[in-house]
């Protein structure tokens, strides 16, 4: 058996460019081949590569971030956020929210997700 491990971009890491979306946090842990979580609120990232574009998303799990932890209370629970980093564009977060008026799920930046949810 063996295990590959592979690189959205190589020679960067994710997590030296990224701060947690809920408490702004720099210092992560990962598990090796498993996970990597924040070390100050308990969010929990993925990364995955980009469809043939030369970068990454790194998804962000905050149904077990500690709530008393986070800048953010309001975004702990079922959301889908990830953040976009391509090439040497600032790191983007977004939400994916469905609206309970609304069929279809839209894409929000944090600051929008957070002023339409008041």
């Amino acid at each position: 058996m063996t295990l590959k491990f592979e690189q959205a971009l190589p020679g960067r890491n994710p997590f030296d460019e990224i701060s947690c979306i809920l408490c702004n946090g720099t210092e992560f842990t990962s598990i090796d081949h498993a996970s990597v979580w924040c070390d100050k609120c308990n969010a929990s990232f993925t990364v995955e590569a980009t469809s043939n574009d030369p970068g990454y998303t790194v998804d962000c799990d905050t149904r077990w971030a500690w709530i008393t932890e986070t800048e953010y209370p309001q975004l702990v629970g079922d959301f889908k956020i990830y953040c976009v980093v391509k090439n040497d564009e600032p790191p983007r977060w977004r939400i994916i929210y469905q609206h309970p008026d609304k069929k279809n799920s839209d894409s929000y930046s944090v600051k929008d997700f957070l002023k339409l949810i008041k």
